[in-house]
């Protein structure tokens, strides 16, 4: 199901932010340029005009709507949340016309960066509008000028909407009353049309019912290998005092949360914690729900760096300082270190490789209760920012725990592949598509950690630990002690020789009980521990290569990795990822994109023509008069072909010969006349200064079915690049009679 905004008039739905000096006000656009509308915005005015009916409906007693505004849109502090579901609002063909914009931004070398840049995608959706408040005499209030950026008339905008059938119709007369949006609404922006679509599905996806041949028995150890991909942003918020940052990975409570959440619907449990199987899967601990971390396009998974892990300052130079080799070394050479190996590695072969997670700041306000107030204030109403996790990512997580506990986690995921994670999953994030790669048995490797060796123990996720009164102590010999319990071990036979060691605060929010989670302080991710066996005896390093050591296990906390980045005489080697360089299109592959493509390269060629302009008005000598100058520059906007123009010129020669004469060269003038084969011939050249590679012009061309020179086709686009190139010479000239008459 999808909402379709179409705008009957500029809008301007702000973003929040503003460019400092130029734009006051401006909206939200993505990476490339194209502009969305965050979901929270629509769905704010969605239930402004429900509420709207709804006095309707008091007044007039009769029933509008069949059910009750909070049943569809939720109520504040509501635990179940509504089933109401909004994803962002995207262009038509927005994914193809990011497909165009990932090809031509990756030729750096030969130019289509330069043109389908994200300034003249912007230019081609928006313009920039000024406006200024008058004071009671007429003249402009003082330093009351504001600029915005506003879409323009025209725009269509389509909404993934999840919603149960028996609402649709409601929601249909809630879209019909709903009539405007955004800033500036009561002043003639802002006019929509939202119209519903049941004709198409959000989501055509394969059924998780990957691998299909499964032979293990109930009590075996397995794990399922998730893939997860967010196709909205993502907002998940742990740490401590940090209310407006986001985590830049997927923490596992909060997939148990989506599963256990998707298993209380399935079987309709009113009181899920007396049910037995429900209490094995998601609360006795029994099945572990990793952290998802980001994966590539190849599947490696990307863990939080070892703190170890080091970066001479202004070189790609890393060491591990967990070597003696490489801490002799910075001091020897007085090495300067800053910083650390990057927010997420894969580390093979002590081989690595390092990923970042992008994010962005999204910024909401809570209006007051009055509703003719439009924005927060002190008395009433909150502002909100938060930095997101950009859509498009894909993580990767494991769900360990016998296979009878497995097989009902699969069979939720083979009903289900789209889930909603994180805060605000009903409007605008966290909506994601979670696929199963694979589900594999937990097999011993049979390593051993020999007498007098040492490993290194690397925490990939933040780790709780609990003294023995009962209190949560990032103290690192709490681990060893687990740590020696399971290998049956003294304690005191296993010596930390280096530690590398950071701290978290850790929180969150129950909302079942509607209150905030005890906050812990825990060994964070990334620490880095050298640990020897000072025992007489081998160790089985089994028995906690894949075990969670501490508090909260099963909700991802306390994963470790030994000997990730090799032991203590093991050298790093630092490997950066090749560029992706994206497939060519296929020819007609861009072709319902033709007139977007076109227009951009109009406007690159109008750009060119403006520079032209210039240079052709810095080689005339002796300057018409002002006045001479206006009458041309009217007849060119008052023309629409070669033919109206010359034909007010005509008549002006005979008046005007010597002050026209001085114009013929700048204005493409010969044998008295403007004609079309003069200016295509001018303009040819200049058009082809966009494609500096024919070979790459000819992939665009043909992959969206475009004329090589199009602009010929129509005598009106021809006339209208010559009228921008003309109407930019005269200015200039007029610009330049007036400093001589200063």
């Amino acid at each position: 199901m999808k909402l379709i905004m179409e705008l009957k008039s500029d809008a301007l739905p702000g973003s929040g932010e503003g460019l400092t000096g130029i734009i006051d006000t401006d909206i939200n656009y993505d990476d490339y340029g194209i502009p969305y509308i965050p979901a929270k915005r629509v769905k704010g005015i969605l239930k402004e005009s429900a509420e709207e009916l709804k006095d309707a409906m008091d007044l007039s007693g009769v029933d509008i709507l069949s059910t009750e505004v909070g049943t569809i849109f939720g109520e504040p502090g509501n635990e179940k949340g509504t089933e109401l579901k909004i994803s962002d609002g995207r262009l038509d063909n927005y994914e193809l016309m990011k497909k165009l914009l990932h090809f031509t931004g990756t030729d750096k070398k030969d130019g289509l960066s330069h043109v389908f840049n994200k300034e003249i995608i912007l230019d081609h959706f928006t313009y920039l509008r000024s406006q200024t408040t008058i004071e009671e005499h007429g003249a402009a209030k003082e330093n009351s000028l504001r600029t915005f950026r506003v879409l323009k008339k025209g725009t269509r905008f389509h909404f993934d909407v999840e919603l149960p059938g028996k609402y649709h119709e409601d929601l249909k007369k809630i879209c019909g009353v709903t009539r405007r949006f955004g800033i500036s609404r009561t002043r003639g922006l802002g006019d929509i049309k939202l119209s519903v679509d049941n004709s198409k599905k959000v989501h055509d996806e394969p059924v998780n019912d990957k691998p299909s041949n499964l032979q293990f028995s109930d009590d075996q150890y397995c794990r399922i290998i998730l893939s997860i991909k967010n196709l909205g942003q993502l907002l998940v918020t742990k740490q401590i005092g940090k209310t407006q940052s986001g985590e830049k990975y997927i923490p596992g409570d909060v997939i148990l949360g989506a599963l256990a959440s998707t298993y209380i619907k399935n079987n309709q449990l009113k009181l899920p914690h007396e049910y037995a199987n429900f209490q094995d899967i998601f609360i006795k601990g029994n099945v572990t729900f990793s952290n998802a971390y980001p994966e590539d396009e190849n599947g490696v998974i990307y863990y939080p760096a070892p703190l170890s892990m080091v970066k001479e300052k202004d070189r790609e130079n890393y060491y591990n300082i967990a070597r003696d080799q490489d801490c002799k070394k910075i001091k020897e050479n007085e090495i300067e270190t800053k910083g650390g190996a990057g927010e997420f590695v894969a580390i093979e072969h002590d081989i690595m490789e390092s990923i970042s997670v992008e994010t962005e700041m999204e910024y909401h306000h809570s209006r007051p209760s009055d509703k003719s107030i439009g924005h927060a204030r002190e008395e009433e109403g909150e502002f909100f920012q938060f930095s997101v996790i950009k859509a498009g990512r894909t993580f990767q997580s494991e769900i360990t725990g016998k296979f009878k506990y497995l097989k009902q986690i699969k069979d939720i995921l083979k009903q289900q592949y789209l889930f909603y994670m994180g805060k605000s999953g009903t409007a605008q994030y966290g909506k994601c598509v979670v696929k199963i790669k694979d589900i594999l048995p937990i097999k011993k490797q049979g390593s051993l950690w020999e007498k007098t060796e040492s490993i290194v123990l690397t925490l990939v996720s933040d780790t709780i630990l609990l003294n023995e009164y009962g209190f949560m102590v990032p103290n690192p010999m709490l681990l060893i002690k687990e740590m020696a319990e399971k290998l049956g071990v003294d304690q005191n036979k296993l010596e930390i020789e280096k530690k590398f060691l950071k701290f978290n605060r850790i929180g969150g929010f129950l909302s079942v009980w509607k209150m905030p989670k005890i906050q812990q302080t825990a060994l964070k991710a990334g620490s880095v521990m050298i640990i020897k066996n000072n025992s007489d005896t081998d160790l089985e390093l089994d028995k906690i290569i894949d075990h969670s050591f501490g508090l909260n296990t099963e909700q991802g906390y306390g994963q470790v990795k030994i000997n990730w980045h090799g032991k203590t005489d093991g050298e790093i080697i630092v490997k950066n990822q090749p560029a992706e360089i994206p497939a060519s299109p296929k020819k007609g592959e861009f072709s319902s994109l033709k007139d977007f493509i076109q227009s951009i390269l109009f406007k690159r060629i109008e750009l060119l023509l403006k520079a032209e302009s210039v240079k052709e008005s810095q080689g005339v000598g002796k300057i018409p008069s002002g006045s001479f100058l206006g009458k041309i520059l009217l007849f060119l906007n008052q023309s629409s072909s070669f033919e109206e123009f010359m034909e007010p010129i005509t008549q002006l020669r005979d008046r005007g010969k010597k002050q026209l004469e001085l114009l013929e060269k700048g204005l493409k003038m010969k044998a008295n006349k403007i004609s079309k084969e003069t200016i295509e011939t001018f303009i040819t050249p200049i058009y082809n200064k966009i494609f500096p590679n024919s070979d790459l012009k000819n992939i665009l061309l043909q992959s969206a079915a475009i004329e090589e020179h199009f602009f010929k086709e129509e005598e009106k686009n021809l006339f209208s690049l010559y009228e921008t190139y003309a109407g930019f010479f005269l200015n200039q000239l007029k610009l330049k009679k007036r400093r001589e008459n200063e």
